[in-house]
């Protein structure tokens, strides 16, 4: 049989064995354990709990709505965590305005490399600056959700990781730089004074 675009030709026995003779020492290891793989994926559901629309629960810090996924009973979770800052934004101070548009892309960019397993794990993450305050949001499985809102928020209260990542807050301040070019660009409002 000819080579051709739909043809297959069987290799010699020692072939793939020449290939694994080349791959250097140490290229492929084993990751560890993963921090934020959930032990336990059953849904507890408790009969009162079922209801059209989620319970609203009250206490003095704040509210929760909950509802549990009666349609295809999956663990999964959504938290939302707002931090106010309305008293820090209404100081019309631009440096601290535009430090305070910065700090979520800094504090996402610090937290990459360490909330990799998080990722790995189905876990999805947001820090977005509001009016009202920052936002904190996780989504994923919920067993592991309550861990990985702790650790994006030691992030925010460890002041040892600003000064050692200059070039986090570097990396997000371009970002932001080049997010408002295209939204001026995109506006066509000021574009012709560029």
């Amino acid at each position: 049989m000819s080579p051709g675009p739909l043809s297959y030709q069987p290799c010699a026995e020692r072939a793939p064995e020449k290939y694994f003779d080349q791959i250097p020492e140490g290229t492929f290891f084993y990751p560890g354990d993963n921090p934020y793989l959930a032990d336990d994926l059953s849904l507890k559901v408790v009969p009162e709990e079922k209801s059209e629309y989620p319970i609203i629960i009250n206490n003095k810090t704040g509210s929760l709505y909950f509802k549990p996924d009666f349609d295809f009973n999956l663990p999964k979770g959504y938290i939302n965590l707002l931090l106010r800052t309305e008293k820090f934004n209404s100081q019309n101070n631009a440096r601290n305005q535009a430090l305070y548009k910065i700090l979520p892309g800094f504090l996402v960019n610090m937290a990459t490399s360490k909330l990799y397993d998080a990722n790995t794990a189905g876990l999805t993450y947001h820090i977005t600056a509001k009016t009202e305050g920052l936002l904190f949001t996780v989504k994923g499985v919920s067993d592991p959700l309550a861990k990985l809102m702790a650790n994006l928020l030691s992030y925010l209260t460890n002041e040892d990781d600003f000064e050692k990542n200059s070039q986090h807050f570097e990396m997000a301040k371009e970002a932001l730089i080049k997010k408002y070019r295209t939204l001026l660009l995109d506006s066509k409002a000021l574009a012709h004074d560029l």
